[in-house]
């Protein structure tokens, strides 16, 4: 991920932040920015994994049917991921055991999160035409 996406998805943050906060305070931005970094780890995660295993099987075009469900396995299970998904979860676990978990700016962190990344996709796409 380029030096620029992170800064504009940063900037969309912080606007987000700020209006979860107006809405919610403080807590809610908690919940919010947990929910946000958390899930936008697991997506890094996942994308990482899988361009290594697509650059890695780029040369091999013949593979068979148990080659492709492991390389399925592959792209769904790594170290990266495994930690991102234990990472989201201590977040979870920690603001559920501290009595300040509020169910929908935390929603929300992962709804802005997944659009945040697929409008930086579809920029980063338009800006290469």
């Amino acid at each position: 991920m380029c030096l620029k996406c992170v800064l504009v998805l940063l900037a969309y943050h912080v606007l987000l932040v700020g209006l979860v906060a107006l809405k919610w305070g403080a807590l809610g931005a908690l919940n919010f920015g947990a929910s946000f970094w958390g899930f936008f780890l697991i997506l890094l995660a996942g994308y990482q994994k899988l361009k290594g295993v697509l650059q890695n099987t780029q040369a091999d075009k013949t593979l068979s049917k148990f080659a492709h469900f492991a390389l399925g396995v592959q792209t769904s299970i790594s170290w990266l991921k495994l930690g991102a998904y234990a990472l989201l979860l201590v977040c979870l676990f920690v603001l559920m055991d501290f009595k300040i978990f509020m169910p929908l700016p935390y929603l929300l962190g992962f709804w802005a999160c997944l659009i945040g990344v697929l409008a930086l996709r579809a920029l980063n796409k338009l800006s290469k035409r």
